[in-house]
């Protein structure tokens, strides 16, 4: 029972920290380690604006990998999602935080579990599943397979159109040496980036909040 009650505990924290609270607008002191990153003026309008949290010791970690479990978090809060599906995924159970995020998650249709049954909400996610995501939530065309990164050979065939469509589009940027690095982690910087310009394409009707994009710097590799 102490075990459960810290890993709920322990899940609450982090996505307190991620998610912030959303009804706070006033300017927050910018952390000192967002300080010349390159994705600081999206992490502050976002700090200041209340959809994202820092850590008790003043940083905001950008450079941390999000988890699946979190991101479907901020997908489901900004974009309005809040309808839940029927859920039996093995390794989430009705006690954990993210619980109702994957069900909104899954009832958005944006994103599933694995072929054994599960969903590894713990697991980081990668670059070429937040192309998928966005794809998916964005209803975007996914016809096209014609990729241009170096690394193109590295995209699973279940993203490269996804893939494809993100970079189109601007929402998924690759990286200054001509990659994109689809089995990267994402960080929760690029997190913040790819869903503030998401926001531009948002399919009306989805409700949510919606943050004011603006241009996301490239991420030096």
């Amino acid at each position: 029972m102490k075990k459960t009650w810290r890993g709920l505990m322990a899940g609450l924290l982090g996505i307190s920290m991620l998610l912030g609270s959303l009804g706070s607008v006033s300017a927050a002191a910018t952390p000192k380690d967002i300080q010349g990153h390159w994705a600081q003026k999206q992490l502050q309008s976002w700090l200041d604006k209340g959809y994202l949290g820092g850590y008790p010791d003043g940083t905001v970690k950008p450079n941390k990998a999000i988890t699946r479990g979190e991101y479907v978090a901020l997908i489901n809060r900004l974009f309005g999602f809040t309808e839940t599906a029927s859920i039996s995924f093995t390794d989430v159970k009705s006690t954990n935080w993210v619980y109702s995020e994957v069900a909104k998650a899954v009832k958005a249709g944006y994103i599933g579990g694995y072929e054994n049954n599960t969903f590894r909400a713990n697991n980081p996610l990668t670059r070429q599943e937040a192309a998928v995501i966005a794809a998916k939530v964005l209803k975007l065309s996914t016809s096209s397979t014609t990729l241009k990164f170096k690394d193109s050979a590295q995209v699973a065939a279940w993203a490269k159109g996804a893939v494809v469509a993100a970079a189109d589009k601007k929402i998924i940027n690759g990286y200054p040496d001509g990659t994109f690095g689809p089995k990267r982690s994402l960080t929760r910087a690029e997190a913040v980036g790819i869903i503030s310009n998401s926001v531009v394409y948002k399919p009306s009707g989805t409700g949510g909040v919606t943050p004011t994009p603006a241009p996301t710097a490239t991420p030096a590799p």
